[in-house]
């Protein structure tokens, strides 16, 4: 997505129970956007990846992948998506200052791995304080 597109209203609102149940029902590459609670995160090896991102049209190469644990607004069911980040991004240090609990807003392209899974080309994250709800740009993708 080129940096023209990354404006907040071209991202449609998605809940986050519906892509963790319906995920199958979500077109790839679908500009979507969802609340999540931050749990923790591990990185993956590219070659866990390789062949299942092959298959939607995407390099592991150009990417550095994390799967994220979010806990949903019912603060009972988890989610578990696949975030690609342009490997250009950096180390991302900037996800090791999540704090479990911390309210996120992810930003991103969805991608239906048919495996049970889903991964989310990650454009931004934002995390948003509860003291005054303004969000705070967390990582932005160009």
């Amino acid at each position: 997505m080129a940096a023209k597109d990354h404006y907040i209203s071209n991202y449609e609102v998605i809940d986050l129970d519906f892509l963790r149940t319906r995920y199958f029902e979500v077109e790839n590459g679908r500009a979507i956007q969802f609340d999540a609670y931050f749990s923790k995160y591990k990185w993956l090896q590219p070659y866990e990846l390789k062949q299942r991102l092959s298959l939607v049209g995407l390099d592991i190469k150009q990417y550095n992948a994390i799967q994220i644990s979010l806990k949903e607004k019912d603060d009972v069911h988890y989610s578990f998506p696949i975030l690609l980040f342009q490997a250009d991004a950096g180390d991302l240090k900037e996800l090791d200052q999540l704090q479990k609990g911390e309210r996120l807003k992810i930003y991103g392209k969805f991608f239906n791995l048919k495996t049970s899974e889903y991964a989310i080309e990650t454009h931004l994250i934002e995390t948003i304080k509860k003291a005054d709800m303004k969000p705070h740009c967390s990582l932005m993708q160009e």
